[in-house]
């Protein structure tokens, strides 16, 4: 019986290659192969009453292929300025941004008014204020 299905399961994988690649010749081939022969009715056994490998593989046609995967989380809004929920990598972007165009020395005298002398030193509480800070130093 395992012989049986790995030859449907051959023949299956020769006819979709076949038919994506556009070979006729092998794909008319795998359909003879592909179809097992009719059993008769006096051969059922009890095992015949189990669902055969295909029934198991089959995909559902009731069952949508949205609902079988997982939609993916929703990225974190953009971090806002004030007093907001900003994230750390907010503020480091806002850092490189603001050295890149005004120079290194302008996210330093920032950093000295919160207490800190980098960015990373910042308490969460702190992100809010020095990101709008940061900002506001490159408008």
């Amino acid at each position: 019986m395992l012989e049986t299905e790995i030859k449907k399961l051959t023949a299956a994988l020769e006819a979709n290659t076949a038919a994506l690649t556009g070979n006729k010749v092998a794909a008319a081939l795998s359909e003879k192969v592909a179809t097992p022969p009719k059993k008769k009715a006096a051969q059922a056994s009890p095992a015949a009453a189990t669902p055969s490998l295909d029934d198991a593989l089959a995909i559902k046609p009731e069952t949508p292929v949205a609902a079988a995967v997982a939609a993916p989380e929703p990225a974190p809004a953009p971090a806002e300025t004030g007093t907001e929920a900003v994230t750390k990598d907010a503020v480091i972007a806002a850092v490189i941004e603001l050295a890149r165009t005004k120079g290194r020395d302008a996210p330093v005298a920032i950093f000295t008014t919160f207490g800190i002398k980098k960015a990373t030193e910042a308490t969460e509480a702190q992100y809010g204020e020095l990101h709008a800070a940061l900002v506001a130093a490159l408008a």
